[in-house]
């Protein structure tokens, strides 16, 4: 298995419908296949992960649209959707992700917050 293997959304995988009930409905969704991830280094400080040398790699950019058409469709596939935020960090490979899922679903604009960000890795930074 290779390690984007691990991050492909299941053919199978299906959603909840948006409860009337609770008026809130929430998808928390990984970044795809990274260059980092193809590289097999930990990317994890400020710089490297806005750098766009690590965002997603053409299978990332795959699994990014397979996950937005699978929410699109949980929500009864109409897009865009009122009401929707998507939030990402600012790592390229996280905002690639979010965008991608934005442009289908919603059509506005990514919010960015950097309390997304992944923790630091310190002495293993750019190591695996």
């Amino acid at each position: 298995m290779n390690s984007g293997d691990s991050m492909r959304c299941p053919k199978e995988a299906t959603f909840p419908r948006p409860s009337e009930a609770n008026g809130n409905t929430f998808f928390i969704v990984r970044h795809g296949h990274s260059e980092a991830n193809k590289q097999e280094i930990i990317c994890s400080t400020p710089v490297r992960g806005q750098d766009p040398k690590y965002g997603l790699t053409e299978d990332g950019l795959s699994q990014s649209k397979e996950a937005a058409k699978l929410i699109a469709e949980s929500v009864g596939g109409l897009a865009p959707i009122p009401g929707v935020l998507v939030v990402s960090s600012d790592y390229s490979r996280a905002k690639q992700t979010a965008e991608v899922i934005a442009d289908t679903v919603t059509k506005a604009p990514v919010r960015i917050c950097e309390a997304l960000r992944e923790r630091h890795f310190g002495d293993f930074e750019v190591t695996f």
